[in-house]
């Protein structure tokens, strides 16, 4: 393990190497057409990159597309990002976390990177790139200056469908969409593809061909619609169920599904009111614009009050009935903390659906270090076990995917809460390696810094 970690720490200061190269090259091509006259013009400057990609790419093998990208990623680093530049000359970050604090700085005014390069490089060197870039997104939605309402409204202007071939016989189908439409339908599949593989088990198992789901009404017939053994069981994988049922519903193949996609926003009293325009957050992806979620609001089935403040005091609940139009607050005051109490210590082994809510909030995903499963689809934990004494508490529970759930109690990995007011896990590798993970929802309601004042 030790020699992996070190071939990565040198891949990564290769990788910086390179990046100073790239830049050096840059600069020198520039000096060069300022000598020769040609960067007096916009054609000429971009002639002299041009040039400058053309060569790199032949003695690296590389596109120029490529080559072009590197060129200004590294410019990037070089000037505007020192200290992302440090950590990967350190090896304390891969060059993918490096990229993508490049991808998500240059949108922010010149003046606001550094600020925003100090608040996301803790996080690059505790989180792997993908998680990371999820949570430099969220970060950059926090201390952009521009207001979200105009950027959402112009991103919104962009949203669009388009179609790129693939081999095989295969082709993807992008869709940008707005975020809490995109959650929406992906929870729809899910649940859809879900039941089916439940309804189709069932049907096996008493000899039926066709099943009809009475949740989701779908028709299900396992020898024209999925691949099939040759006892007639239903042997698609999950991602294959929700890829058809996708197709299914947009092409309009059988009976419209009347499952209700699911998605949680948390919205501060006050933007509900329309007294305030500060960002929701949408579980699962980050701050949405105040217009989308008064609009969700609106039309929420149910409506879950949380009182929500410093300290180590878990928050008070209290829900709308099931299947009831939630009320919007006429004030902007914050719901008083009183409520269902969500903590049951042990009084019984199942969380109240209060406490599940809330962690599921609060968690956003599986709590093993870099696993992004989105909790909805995950499975509570007590992190000290039930048969031990551990609590029905929030401070000791904690969603885990359903591998990870088996990899703590069957793979040798040990985990502990030194803090159950922060509700941070900490977990010790069969080797000895021990990583810290942090609820996302919590850490992503913590005032980001203030990106203003001088460094």
């Amino acid at each position: 393990m030790r020699e992996v970690a070190a071939a990565e720490r040198q891949i990564a200061a290769a990788e910086a190497a390179r990046a100073r190269a790239l830049a050096e090259a840059a600069s020198l091509a520039d000096l060069l057409a300022r000598a020769d006259g040609t960067a007096a013009t916009a054609p000429g400057r971009a002639w002299a990159r041009r040039r400058l990609a053309a060569e790199i790419g032949c003695a690296t093998r590389r596109s120029e597309s490529t080559v072009t990208r590197l060129v200004t990623e590294a410019e990037h680093l070089l000037e505007s990002l020192p200290a992302t530049r440090d950590a990967l000359t350190a090896g304390d970050i891969s060059y993918q976390h490096a990229r993508t604090m490049v991808a998500h700085a240059v949108t922010l005014p010149v003046a606001r990177r550094s600020g925003f390069e100090q608040a996301a490089l803790p996080l690059a060197c505790e989180l792997p790139a993908a998680r990371f870039d999820d949570r430099a997104r969220r970060l950059r939605e926090q201390v952009h200056p521009e207001s979200l309402t105009v950027r959402a409204a112009t991103a919104r202007r962009e949203r669009a469908v388009w179609f790129e071939a693939g081999l095989d016989g295969m082709a993807t189908l992008h869709h940008l969409l707005p975020a809490a439409d995109a959650l929406a339908i992906d929870d729809l599949i899910d649940r859809v593809a879900r039941s089916l593989r439940t309804t189709t088990d069932d049907a096996v198992a008493t000899g039926a061909g066709t099943v009809v789901n009475a949740d989701a009404n779908v028709n299900v017939n396992a020898d024209a619609n999925a691949d099939a053994d040759d006892d007639g069981a239903d042997t698609r994988t999950h991602a294959q169920r929700r890829c058809d049922v996708l197709t299914d519903i947009i092409l309009g193949r059988g009976e419209r599904p009347r499952v209700v996609p699911t998605v949680i926003v948390t919205v501060p009293a006050a933007t509900i009111a329309g007294c305030a325009d500060d960002p929701a957050e949408l579980h699962g992806y980050g701050p949405i614009d105040p217009h989308t979620a008064r609009a969700i609001a609106a039309t929420a089935p149910t409506f879950l009050r949380a009182c929500i403040a410093p300290g180590p005091a878990e928050p008070a609940l209290s829900s709308q009935a099931p299947g009831v139009r939630a009320p919007v607050p006429a004030a902007p005051a914050v719901p008083p903390p009183v409520g269902t109490i969500v903590s049951v210590t042990r009084r019984r082994y199942r969380p109240s659906p209060e406490l599940r809510t809330m962690l599921m909030i609060d968690d956003e995903t599986c709590r093993f270090p870099g696993c992004g499963r989105r909790a909805s689809r995950c499975e509570l934990d007590h992190t000290r076990a039930w048969a031990e004494g551990g609590e029905t508490a929030a401070g000791n529970l904690a969603h885990l995917c359903p591998r990870h759930h088996h990899l703590k109690h069957e793979g040798g990995w040990r985990v502990e809460n030194p803090d159950a007011d922060a509700r941070d896990l900490l977990w010790t590798s069969p080797r000895g390696a021990r990583y810290l993970t942090r609820p996302t929802g919590a850490t992503a309601r913590v005032r980001p810094p203030d990106l203003d004042a001088p460094p």
